[in-house]
C-alpha cells in the first residue's frame, strides 16, 4: 500500500467504524474490504446491507485511489457520488475496486465497482476536488 502521501495513510474515522480494510492502494487504483456483519445490515429478519454502508465503502475506495496520486502538501475532498445499487449485499465479504478515471489539477473521476463474489452489488462514480495547501 502506498503511503507516501499523508492523507492515504491510516484508515479514516468511517473506515474504522464500519471495519474497512484497505488491501491496496497505488497508481490511483484500490482494493477495499468489508466483512459483512450485524452492525452493516438492516436487521436478523431483513440481513441486506444498508445503502450508507455500501456508499461509504464506495467513498473509501476512490479516497484510497485519489490519494495515492496526490502529490505532498495536496489535499482532496468528494464534491459528487452517483450510485447505482444492483443487487442487495448480505453477510459475508463485500470488496470494493475503485480506480481514478481522470486526474486534472483541480478534478478528478473515479470509477468504484462493489462485487461480493461473482456478484456485482453496486456501481458508483464520484467527482473530487484536490487543492494544495501551504506550508
Amino acid at each position: 500500500m502506498d503511503n507516501q502521501n499523508n492523507e492515504s495513510a491510516g484508515p479514516r474515522s468511517s473506515e474504522r467504524f464500519l471495519d474497512i480494510k484497505v488491501i491496496q492502494a497505488e497508481n490511483g487504483r484500490s482494493l477495499l474490504r468489508l466483512q459483512v456483519e450485524g452492525k452493516h445490515v438492516h436487521s436478523e429478519k431483513d440481513p441486506r446491507v444498508g445503502g450508507g454502508v455500501i456508499l461509504s465503502l464506495a467513498d473509501a475506495a476512490a479516497h484510497h485511489a485519489i490519494a495515492s496520486l496526490l502529490e505532498d502538501g495536496e489535499l482532496h475532498a468528494t464534491v459528487e457520488v452517483k450510485m447505482n445499487f444492483i443487487s442487495p449485499g448480505s453477510l459475508g465479504v463485500l470488496e470494493a475496486e475503485g480506480v481514478i478515471i481522470h486526474k486534472g489539477r483541480r478534478i478528478s473521476v473515479s470509477e468504484v465497482t462493489i462485487r461480493q463474489g461473482d456478484r456485482l452489488i453496486a456501481k458508483a462514480q464520484g467527482t473530487e476536488t484536490s487543492v494544495k495547501i501551504s506550508p
